[in-house]
């Protein structure tokens, strides 16, 4: 179990974060795997073909590590969105004495190639390993990234709803089934191993949703605010089709559209691509939607671009 001690000033500087390296980290260890099941495994399990031999060194370097990934490979920033590139050119910064340290941690002496290099040469030796991540990312997860992104915003915007209407500590707790809020200010993950208590001592803390996390992690540093990586928890196509408490009020496919809509303000060519329907099938369900008041439409340039109204969101968040 990990324990996460906040005080006020904590949950007032409590904030989401979008790291497309992290999710590249966490999704590239399914890669090669043929036991776990769900939509993460069988999402890799369809891109495989698309891993480039140049990948090899950042992918030798996650699937050799015995005891968890060093940390330098997760990106030192606070920013709700970041770039791939600015990921990549933070890692680049780390020093000789933090990469020895982490590896010592991480791994045994009798490890990969990649690992040696790093051991012998310290920072110098990154530049392959940052290369060979920018390789995975644009064959593999680049082409799928505006589609992730509209999924984790839509998670972020429905947490910053909670928080709205019940408050930043139900939100903490509703974040995961295994996350537990305690009225002294201890924010609990059930995870195996001995109990670890972390003060947060008021530098706040940041939670990073993540499409292929299975669990709860959390990346404790003295240096910067605590980082609480936690899976999306996506429903089942058929829980979205049967059980949506939106269906009655709506119909299924105007509840099917105002939840992509949710996803990021898009146009109806992206609608419908979102819904497998024809642009000319998507507008009446935007029409009624929009007289509503569950969406708003904007003229961009020829096209137009649908987003949500504060009474769709209000919808959306009571309806989950």
């Amino acid at each position: 179990m990990i324990e996460l001690a906040l005080d006020v000033h904590d949950l007032a500087r409590t904030s989401f974060s979008i790291s497309p390296l992290e999710q590249l980290l966490t999704g590239s260890l399914a890669v090669d795997s043929r036991r776990r099941t769900g939509p993460k495994a069988r999402w890799w399990r369809g891109i495989r073909s698309r891993v480039p031999h140049r990948a090899a060194p950042f992918l030798d370097l996650l699937a050799d590590s015995p005891r968890g990934l060093p940390d330098f490979l997760l990106a030192d920033s606070t920013a709700y969105l970041r770039t791939f590139a600015d990921e990549l050119d933070s890692v680049l910064t780390t020093t000789d004495e933090r990469i020895h340290a982490e590896l010592d941690h991480c791994y045994d002496r009798t490890a990969p190639p990649v690992v040696q290099r790093l051991r012998e040469e310290g920072a110098s030796a990154l530049r392959p390993v940052v290369n060979a991540a920018a390789a995975l990312y644009r064959a593999c997860l680049a082409p799928e990234w505006r589609e992730i992104r509209r999924t984790l915003d839509a998670e972020v915007r429905c947490h910053a709803q909670a928080v709205v209407t019940d408050g930043p500590a139900a939100m903490l707790e509703r974040l995961h089934p295994r996350l537990d809020w305690r009225d002294t200010g201890t924010l609990t993950v059930d995870r195996p191993g001995p109990p670890v208590r972390h003060r947060l001592a008021g530098r706040g803390l940041q939670l990073h949703p993540n499409l292929f996390l299975d669990k709860c992690a959390v990346l404790h540093q003295h240096d910067r605010p605590t980082a609480l990586l936690h899976p999306v928890l996506l429903p089942s196509r058929r829980t979205a089709d049967d059980s949506d408490g939106l269906r009655p009020l709506l119909g299924p496919a105007r509840a099917r559209t105002l939840r992509a809509i949710a996803q990021g303000p898009c146009t109806t060519t992206e609608l419908a691509a979102t819904l497998g329907i024809a642009p000319s099938s998507a507008s009446p369900h935007t029409n009624a939607l929009r007289a509503a008041g569950l969406i708003t439409t904007t003229r961009q340039g020829r096209g137009v671009q649908h987003a949500l109204t504060p009474l769709g969101h209000a919808l959306l968040a009571a309806n989950p």
